[in-house]
């Protein structure tokens, strides 16, 4: 019996969840499911899965995008089901990461061989792992109760739900993470990001700067939004400090000041 495994399956069919759903948790797998990109993140997070069954082509995010956010969080078995005449194909998706790659229709007991030979795979990989690996800090590298990032899990949420990054977006996230609530001047950002040949390059930095703001961005309720990446003009951006948040709550008339002043373009 697999009882304690956990099966996170992603899938834009309905009927093709249920039917999923229904075979594997007669089979001991304790079986969660999501029907578009953005509920499958939400999933992920909640739940920690074993294994994730993912259809290729979802409504509201590409199967590529997809794979690649979850490789990017986790070493997780992907196991990827797609049409025939589908894209991406197999070749894609297992570069992206995806561990093996199916066409639909899918027959059931294959899946289940498949999925249960993924994961005892994992399972072998997990022993193998140096016990020192054990007993490394559980704590992310910012959380401020609201906002959550673990860079070695390349996991972020926000009010409890994940943000999607592009790799270039969390290089610079990393980036300011590391020197929360300190301004990291330009060149150096640029340079970590792209290499000391692109340390002029200030628009390229604004244009991801600008696409990290919207997705970083909460409500503060009646009193406004609260943007976590600030701007020193013409010198570089920080992040917010872990406390800052709970200042500006206790103190709203200063916090909108410094929203309003360190936001600008």
């Amino acid at each position: 019996m697999v009882g304690s495994k956990r099966v996170l399956v992603i899938d834009r069919d309905p009927a093709t969840l249920d039917l999923v759903q229904r075979y594997l948790s007669a089979r001991g797998y304790e079986v969660h499911t999501a029907e578009s990109g953005e509920t499958g993140q939400a999933a992920f997070a909640r739940y920690q899965p074993d294994l994730v069954i993912l259809d290729a082509r979802m409504p509201d995010a590409e199967g590529r995008s997809l794979c690649l956010w979850l490789r990017e969080r986790s070493s997780v078995p992907i196991l990827v089901v797609a049409t025939q005449e589908g894209v991406p194909g197999p070749i894609e998706m297992l570069t992206l990461g995806a561990d093996q790659y199916m066409t639909k229709p899918v027959a059931l007991m294959e899946l289940e061989a498949r999925a249960g030979a993924l994961l005892r795979r994992a399972a072998i990989s997990a022993e193998a792992q140096p016990l020192s690996s054990m007993f490394s800090s559980a704590r992310p590298d910012y959380d401020d109760g609201h906002l959550v990032i673990d860079l070695d899990r390349r996991l972020v949420t926000l009010e409890g739900r994940p943000v999607m990054l592009t790799a270039t977006e969390f290089k610079v996230l990393a980036c300011l993470v590391k020197r929360a609530g300190s301004v990291v001047p330009h060149q150096e950002l640029l340079s970590q990001v792209r290499g000391e040949e692109y340390v002029d390059d200030v628009a390229f930095l604004k244009t991801y700067i600008h696409h990290l703001r919207r997705k970083l961005t909460s409500s503060l309720g009646d009193n406004g939004a609260y943007s976590y990446i600030l701007n020193k003009w013409g010198v570089g951006y920080r992040l917010r400090a872990e406390h800052e948040r709970r200042e500006v709550m206790a103190d709203n008339g200063q916090g909108q000041h410094e929203y309003t002043l360190s936001t600008a373009p």
